[in-house]
């Protein structure tokens, strides 16, 4: 059955808002204000003054737990039974390894323990011991979705860590995850867009299209960008965002996305990966992609100087002189460039532009 829930306040983890929601074959597939019935058959529910929210979250249980006396009560076919029964559709557990076991490899034991699941889960991992292969042992399990790691400092004698164990694990995982939430960053656009309502509008429906996972060509439809995304920032803005949203440390497929929406893919793909090379350092940038680089006289070492100079510029607070380039080597790449640029200006008075 295909259902429309009309005029309700939708609640996320991000911010409320007033929409549509239109649901069909239990998934929801569009959300946008003023929606219309799609056919006879759909089920239409007004929500005027209604919160529409999302199932419930538990962050702390323990299914197939075992114990000296045996597995907990529930395993994760029967907890998640109970769970749909009070409305939570997510629940957390845990996963604690074995002495000497990768925490990768615990994730995965565990992730085959909870496929019973009626609901959706995730996990809290308990680092048990530090050894130096941690560091990349958490960033994997990160890669994998995984972003709460529980550390304990009862229990020495089993999963308990020491005072100074544990410091290196939280030092691990504040350098594997040092991401802003894109809520933050939202709020903070907002505040910089201020009264533009337009730009705000278009915003909210990137926003709303990466919550639905629609590819990024699919929205760029939407806004009527078939033939490819303008430097116009009204064209620009909303379609990097609904990108970054939906990968935001996945460098490789921003960029292609990006790439593959066409138009001024040189700003739209530089402000993107700008923003999603920041949360994934050059390890998340493919090595094939560095090895190519090609922005002569600036080399691929300058840039890692460069970012150096930037880094140590944010941590004490104070400006410093970007890498010294050769004056004469400067003047031979603008020449060619401007070449290409008037070339490509009246290449756009060519049909199809």
């Amino acid at each position: 059955m295909d259902i429309l829930i009309k005029n309700g306040i939708i609640v996320t983890a991000e911010r409320s808002y007033e929409a549509d929601l239109f649901i069909s074959n239990g998934k929801i597939k569009e959300i946008e204000k003023s929606l219309i019935k799609y056919h006879d058959e759909v089920e239409v529910i007004d929500a005027n003054g209604l919160f529409l929210l999302p199932g419930g979250i538990d962050p702390h249980v323990h299914m197939h737990l075992p114990s000296p006396a045996g597995f907990s009560a529930d395993d994760f076919y029967t907890g998640s039974n109970a769970a749909l029964f009070g409305g939570t559709t997510t629940l957390i557990d845990f996963v604690t390894p074995q002495k000497g076991q990768q925490l990768i490899d615990a994730l995965k034991q565990r992730k085959e323990e909870a496929q019973s699941s009626l609901i959706d889960y995730s996990f809290h991992i308990s680092p048990v011991e530090w050894r130096d292969s941690l560091p990349e042992e958490i960033e994997a399990c990160m890669k994998e979705g995984i972003t709460s790691f529980k550390v304990y400092m009862a229990y020495l004698d089993t999963i308990g860590l020491a005072d100074d164990d544990l410091l290196k694990v939280m030092k691990a995982v504040g350098a594997a995850g040092e991401d802003v939430p894109p809520s933050a960053c939202m709020e903070l656009l907002s505040e910089i867009i201020g009264d533009d309502e337009t730009l705000k509008e278009l915003v909210e429906k990137a926003a709303v299209s990466a919550e639905l996972g629609e590819d990024a060509r699919a929205f760029c439809k939407q806004l009527g960008l078939e033939k490819g995304v303008t430097g116009y920032i009204y064209h620009t803005l909303p379609v990097v965002l609904q990108i970054w949203l939906r990968h935001p440390r996945d460098y490789e497929k921003a960029i292609s996305e990006a790439v593959a929406c066409g138009g001024d893919t040189d700003t739209v793909a530089a402000i993107l990966g700008g923003i999603v090379g920041a949360a994934v350092g050059r390890k998340g940038i493919p090595e094939v992609w560095q090895s190519r680089l090609m922005e002569w006289t600036r080399s691929l070492p300058w840039l890692q100087e460069l970012a150096k100079d930037l880094a140590a510029a944010r941590l004490h607070g104070r400006g410093r002189e970007a890498p010294d380039v050769s004056p004469v080597s400067v003047l031979f790449r603008n020449a060619f460039f401007m070449f290409w640029v008037v070339a490509h200006g009246f290449r756009r008075l060519l049909p199809p532009y």
